[in-house]
């Protein structure tokens, strides 16, 4: 029982969010009435930190382009920045000599802050905090294996250019499941190999035994009911 517990422990030290996190992965969320939704996050280590992109896609192309950087405190637990990427600056005419004017890089902001930990014996590893964008709400970062992880945002507030900011009544949560780029899918049971009468028909048997013991004993209790009122005719 020690032995299991420490190997536990130890699987549970070894993982890390940083080495998780890096590479290439594919999004999607589905919502209720609209088209599936795709989205796109690219991380390499730099240093201790991991740095790149995130952008969506819809018929035109990529939007809602991002600048990410992740930063940690330790393997587990850090802060995940954003910030919007830049719009290329517009090309000056033919004739000037003057080079494109450089957009500037808005400061990276702290969208979430993370601190995983280990669950069912470190099959999951589990992080929930607070969004600290306008919407506000709750965030939980799940990863499920190498190859997988589910976002889920529940805000607190509904923005709108009309309506500004607001807070009443329940929202409907965002939640983005993700797949590494390239990762190969889990392939199913293989049912194709031949199974024994026993596999098959195993629950039949057991049921039938149990329904032909039942039969057995209910006709010798009425043997032996029988028996007794024989015996008290010839008393």
């Amino acid at each position: 029982m020690m032995l299991a517990l420490a190997i536990a422990v130890a699987a549970d030290d070894s993982w890390s969010f940083r080495d998780f996190l890096a590479g290439e992965w594919e999004l999607e969320r589905h919502t209720p009435g609209q088209k599936p939704e795709h989205a796109h996050y690219s991380f390499q280590l730099v240093g201790g930190t991991l740095e790149g992109a995130y952008y969506e896609v819809d018929d035109n192309g990529k939007t809602s382009e991002m600048v990410v950087r992740v930063l940690f405190d330790d393997a587990k637990s850090g802060q995940f920045q954003l910030s919007r990427k830049p719009v290329p600056a517009t090309p000056e005419p033919a004739d000037s000599d003057e080079p494109p004017e450089p957009q500037p890089l808005e400061s990276l902001k702290t969208a979430f802050e993370f601190d995983f930990h280990a669950q069912n014996g470190g099959r999951f590893h589990l992080s929930d905090s607070q969004w600290k964008g306008k919407k506000g709400g709750a965030v939980q970062f799940l990863c499920s294996d190498e190859d997988s992880f589910v976002f889920l945002h529940a805000p607190a507030c509904v923005l709108s250019e009309s309506e500004g900011r607001s807070c009443t009544g329940p929202l409907q949560p965002s939640a983005w499941t993700a797949s590494r780029q390239g990762a190969s899918r889990r392939k199913p049971a293989d049912d194709s190999k031949p199974r024994s009468l026993l596999q098959r028909y195993g629950w039949y048997v057991f049921f039938g035994i149990l329904y032909f013991g039942y039969q057995v004993a209910k006709e010798k209790a009425a043997e032996a009911a029988a028996g007794m009122k024989v015996g008290k005719k010839q008393r």
